[in-house]
């Protein structure tokens, strides 16, 4: 395991196992997360009406209202559908489903999760803070850092060592998440201030 992995997995471990997840009536961001998950992940292939259902729907749990240009969602809807099976990303991937949503990498990070939970992590200022230790609109904004969190992620969580970890995030929400999930929440919850 490479030193740098590996001290980053010990140190996501131990702030897992101080974390506590209560799922209850005011947390709607846990609540919601199988049933978007079900309906998006069940598309069979994105079109027009599901990607603005689903778009609006991702939009939903961020603080922002939803622009989808429309130039760019025939675009965004091809690599959508090469995504949800699971193709590894570049940056071109990342800005075509950003220009249809905002222009937003955060938007096109929360479609492409919900679209493949198993191999896309959400991302977001608070995820960026703690990946990049910062949270500037110019850090969040490049694709090229989507990537190289994406990349991190999925070296991570590949490591059997995840696994207890894992099981203990799915024990406290009392649902079943993939790891990438389940990783990107101790770094969510975990490490807020």
């Amino acid at each position: 395991m490479d030193s740098d992995l590996s001290k980053d997995l010990g140190s996501l471990i131990e702030k897992e196992k101080q974390l506590e997840i209560d799922i209850d009536i005011k947390d709607s961001y846990l609540q919601s997360y199988p049933y978007l998950l079900t309906f998006i992940s069940n598309q069979s292939a994105f079109n027009e009406t599901s990607l603005y259902i689903c778009a609006h729907a991702v939009y939903g749990w961020m603080p922002t209202v939803l622009h989808l240009y429309e130039k760019h969602v025939p675009q965004a809807i091809k690599v959508l559908n090469i995504m949800k099976h699971g193709k590894s990303l570049d940056e071109r991937d990342i800005d075509d489903i950003a220009k249809a949503v905002n222009n937003s990498v955060v938007g096109a990070s929360k479609l492409l999760h919900f679209a493949n939970d198993e191999v896309y992590p959400m991302w977001d200022s608070k995820i960026c803070k703690v990946v990049f230790r910062n949270s500037k609109q110019s850090t969040i904004k490049k694709p090229a850092n989507y990537i190289t969190y994406y990349e991190w992620m999925t070296k991570l969580v590949a490591f059997p060592e995840y696994d207890p970890a894992h099981k203990s995030i799915c024990s406290k929400l009392r649902y079943n998440v993939s790891k990438i999930r389940s990783l990107e929440l101790i770094l969510f919850y975990g490490f807020r201030k």
